[in-house]
């Protein structure tokens, strides 16, 4: 067995250290598309908001009130699932628990507050219709 003279000179002496590629966990990689998910539908309920809201302005008939009303009523719940965290804690002297809300995504926060403000009137119309049908419920019963 030959052993042979290894001699690393000044001047080339950087040596290239590959570090291995970190993979993702699994749980890491289902909350990327988990949350790729989420964007694409409050996008969809977005872009489906605006149609309804658009028919409904021009046509202000009872079933395009009831669509928009889901529509809405389905992007809020996608909303607060994607952008909202709540955590609840036990208090170790008392029967009472604590419950935490965090804001996960600001940015998501603030287009539905700007969605809201800007389909104001079409939610108005749909609570008149809302106060009306309870009436006519009073009345019937």
């Amino acid at each position: 067995m030959k052993i042979r003279e290894f001699k690393i000179s000044s001047e080339n002496s950087s040596i290239d250290i590959k570090k291995p590629k970190q993979s993702l966990s699994f749980s890491d990689s289902f909350n990327k598309v988990s949350i790729s998910k989420s964007k694409e539908e409050v996008d969809r309920y977005l872009n489906q908001i605006k149609d309804i809201g658009k028919d409904l302005a021009n046509t202000r008939g009872y079933s395009h009130v009831i669509r928009y009303k889901q529509a809405i009523q389905k992007y809020l719940k996608s909303v607060v699932d994607y952008t909202y965290e709540t955590d609840k804690k036990d208090s170790f002297w008392s029967n009472n628990y604590f419950k935490t809300v965090k804001v996960v995504d600001e940015k998501l926060e603030n287009l539905t507050k700007s969605v809201l403000e800007n389909e104001k009137d079409n939610i108005d119309i749909i609570s008149e219709i809302d106060n009306i049908n309870g009436l006519l419920i009073d009345l019937y019963s």
